[in-house]
């Protein structure tokens, strides 16, 4: 299982998204209070908004750590990735929209950063897990 390098991708892809969800969890929440936030335009938010993005991250982690244990499966393992880089594809538009709203930071930059990164492991750890699907393919021709 470790010795394939999609699980080292995928691992990578869940350590970020954790570490993502950590930071929005204990930077961004204790802002919103229990009224919401207030954009530059004026319009107020609810944070309904901010457990949306929260879960979506959280939910990417679980799919990476999922899809490592499916090392086996490797149809499955590329189904779930694909799903992981929807889900992250997503949250980056979420992320985007949301912090355009409120004012970009530094810190949101980099947890913006962060975000895309996710997207070019699960991408890596997909093109990997195709590529050593072809060879197990290759390998039963041959036989």
């Amino acid at each position: 299982m470790i010795q394939r390098i999609q699980t080292v991708w995928l691992l990578l892809a869940a350590v970020i998204a954790a570490v993502l969800g950590t930071i929005m969890w204990q930077a961004i929440f204790p802002q919103l209070g229990q009224t919401g936030y207030e954009s530059q335009g004026g319009s107020r938010g609810t944070p309904l908004l901010f457990t949306i993005g929260e879960g979506l991250i959280w939910l990417i982690f679980l799919i990476s750590v999922f899809a490592i244990s499916l090392f086996k499966h490797r149809k499955r393992q590329m189904t779930w990735t694909k799903t992981g880089i929807w889900l992250s594809l997503f949250y980056c538009v979420w992320f985007y929209t949301i912090r355009t709203q409120l004012g970009w930071t530094m810190l949101n930059k980099n947890l913006f950063f962060a975000a895309i990164a996710i997207v070019v492991l699960l991408f890596l750890a997909l093109r990997f897990i195709h590529k050593d699907e072809e060879k197990v393919r290759n390998a039963d021709r041959i036989r």
